[in-house]
């Protein structure tokens, strides 16, 4: 076998300097310019320029705001809290998005946006009612009577408030209007002083010194039977109806001098004598404290005080076995200048005993 060779001549292709050679390209072949875009550091694609950015901004507040328009809020803004940045960049023509197709393919991957969302919030608060108290002289003293039924108001609060991805981050008060007025209860306090009698009787005298007791004594040398006890009173000292009844008698009634005989609504009568002046009459009612008269020296007397006596079923008894409690009333015990005493601690244990003269006249009853 014979081989044999052929050389085929070829033209020398010489070679370029540097200065000849065409300048290198710093773009991929087939690439454009472009806008590398990053939320929260991280790259996701890209868009034609850089304004575009906010586009894509305004495109993920839209779907966020179409997200809550199903809901009662009011909102008063949204917020991109996600950071958006970017950068120059080049790429293929193909991979260039616009903002909302670059949305669109963030949120098919996955990809999150932090928001913050401000809104518009109302509450409404009770504003409690009042209550006040009027004096009322149409009602008995003791008596509470309501006039009026309290109703509570109410006031709106409206606040602003934002929630950075459905946590609240503040509120702040924008506006407080009362939009019902509270009604207070108004409740009247009965100052009317009633006449009915309790059947429990009180000092007919502010201050009380015991002069003369009840029972058998001797005066003027005589011995005699005291119907009441005898109360040391200056001329026009304060007389009190003892219980609240009825003015049987007011009057001159011989060594009573002027009397105000008291029908109480259990039967008992009381007796005030020796006045100097009267300020109730017959058939008027009074009140147990009411003043009625003033102590004097009228009648059979050596001297100004005040004669009381309690009768009952019309028979006398002894009116300190029916007062009320010491305890709240200024009593001295002394015979000066009426010459009568008294045993202190039997007086104070309601058991009160003869009054004994000495020496010197006891004054009338």
């Amino acid at each position: 076998m014979i081989f044999s060779i052929v050389l085929i001549g070829c033209a020398e292709v010489p070679e370029q300097s540097p200065e000849e050679a065409p300048p290198a390209s710093d773009e991929t072949v087939g690439s454009v310019s472009a806008w590398l875009v990053r939320i929260d550091g991280k790259e996701v694609g890209y868009l034609k320029d850089e304004p575009d950015v906010t586009a894509l901004s305004e495109h993920f507040k839209q779907k966020k705001l179409d997200e809550l328009s199903g809901s009662t809020l009011e909102i008063v803004r949204v917020s991109l809290e996600s950071e958006l940045s970017g950068e120059a960049a080049n790429c293929r023509a193909e991979d260039i998005l616009s903002a909302e197709q670059l949305a669109e393919s963030y949120y098919a991957g996955g990809g999150r946006i932090s928001f913050s969302v401000t809104v518009n919030e109302s509450e409404t608060k009770y504003i409690s009612f009042e209550t006040v108290y009027h004096n009322s002289s149409s009602h008995y003293e003791g008596t509470k009577v309501v006039k009026t039924e309290g109703k509570n108001g109410e006031r709106t609060l409206k606040y602003e408030v934002t929630y950075t991805d459905g946590e609240e981050r503040s509120r702040e008060l924008i506006s407080d209007t009362v939009t019902q007025k509270p009604i207070d209860r108004v409740v009247l306090l009965g100052t009317k002083k009633s006449t009915a009698s309790s059947g429990n009787y009180r000092w007919p005298l502010s201050s009380v010194t015991v002069t003369s007791s009840y029972g058998n004594r001797y005066l003027n040398g005589k011995h005699g039977f005291h119907l009441g006890v005898d109360l040391r009173a200056a001329s026009g000292t304060s007389v009190y109806a003892a219980d609240g009844g009825k003015v049987t008698f007011a009057a001159w009634n011989g060594s009573y001098g002027y009397l105000i005989k008291i029908r109480h609504d259990n039967g008992d009568e009381t007796y005030y004598a020796h006045l100097s002046k009267m300020s109730v009459s017959v058939g008027s009612r009074v009140y147990k404290g009411q003043i009625i008269a003033k102590s004097g020296a009228t009648g059979n007397v050596t001297g100004p005080h005040l004669h009381f006596e309690l009768r009952k079923s019309g028979s006398t008894v002894n009116p300190v076995n029916y007062l009320p409690s010491l305890k709240n009333v200024t009593v001295s015990y002394s015979a000066y200048p009426d010459s009568c005493f008294l045993n202190t601690t039997a007086y104070l244990s309601h058991s009160v005993p003869q009054a004994f003269s000495y020496s010197r006249r006891e004054r009338e009853a």
